[in-house]
């Protein structure tokens, strides 16, 4: 009887986990345009705007051109908008932090903390290639290119580094920017007038960002050997990522990155104490 108990005991165990494993964790809205989920192994495009689809820990989210969609986590606590040829990835979502990855494109998050116990932390965050950013309760917007990471600032304060060298960080505070290009640290915070703010808003293409008059970082960091090793893409690739203009150019990428995430690790983080 008590092995009988126990078996069942297993069993029980078995099955809560398996049910959490793919338990829903937020939804997904399109607003226009097209998004291919892969969710449990199985990848569908939606076109239908204003319907809501379930999404899970681990989903992965590849925009189309001419998209506009947006995530809800965690009660909409978290909230993330993406923009056209994106690729995100849902890595973890648990009690103690959403972790997210960001290969290529552009995102808005929206982080409100209000509702939580002044005590609680929970972490939040966002890996590209070569970044680290840590913020509180906040509203900003990030593009990358897989070499080259800028972020800008709308609500609350960014600290921002390059993962080669977190020690060196800066704080991007509202309407500032920053960019860390390859292993390079952030250049130093500017002030981002209303009207370039609303192109980085508006608009999809990585060319928005020369609106920013941004300066070059004092020296370069060192790559550790452990953020080489994160790379997704070769280097030998990085200095035309830099310069892509085609939304069609980073569809392509985007693909490519589809086939290798498997062996992606990520390399910003965004950490809200709250």
């Amino acid at each position: 009887m008590k092995k009988l108990i126990a078996v069942s005991s297993v069993l029980l165990i078995t099955l809560i986990f398996s049910l959490n494993l793919f338990a829903q964790t937020g939804k997904l809205i399109i607003q226009k345009g097209k998004v291919k989920v892969i969710s449990k192994n199985q990848g569908i495009v939606y076109d239908q705007p204003n319907i809501e689809i379930d999404v899970y820990e681990s989903d992965e989210f590849h925009t189309y051109d001419d998209t506009r969609a947006e995530i809800t986590l965690n009660n909409k606590e978290e909230v993330i908008q993406l923009y056209s040829a994106t690729f995100l990835v849902l890595k973890t979502l648990d009690q103690e932090k959403s972790q997210l990855s960001l290969p290529i494109g552009k995102a808005r998050f929206l982080i409100n903390r209000i509702s939580r116990q002044i005590n609680q932390i929970r972490r939040f965050q966002v890996r590209t290639s070569n970044a680290l950013i840590g913020v509180k309760g906040t509203d900003f917007i990030m593009q990358t290119s897989g070499a080259e990471t800028s972020v800008m600032t709308i609500e609350g304060v960014v600290s921002l580094a390059n993962i080669a060298d977190p020690t060196k960080s800066i704080d991007v505070s509202k309407n500032q920017a920053s960019r860390v290009d390859k292993s390079r640290p952030p250049s130093p915070p500017t002030t981002v007038t209303a009207e370039t703010q609303q192109k980085i808003i508006s608009q999809d293409k990585p060319a928005v960002w020369e609106g920013v008059s941004m300066e070059e970082p004092a020296q370069d960091t060192e790559p550790t050997q452990e953020t080489e090793s994160e790379q997704v893409i070769e280097e030998s690739d990085l200095e035309e990522m830099t310069v892509l203009e085609s939304l069609a150019e980073i569809q392509d990428i985007i693909e490519t990155i589809e086939d290798t995430m498997e062996s992606n690790d990520v390399t910003i983080q965004i950490i809200i104490d709250k």
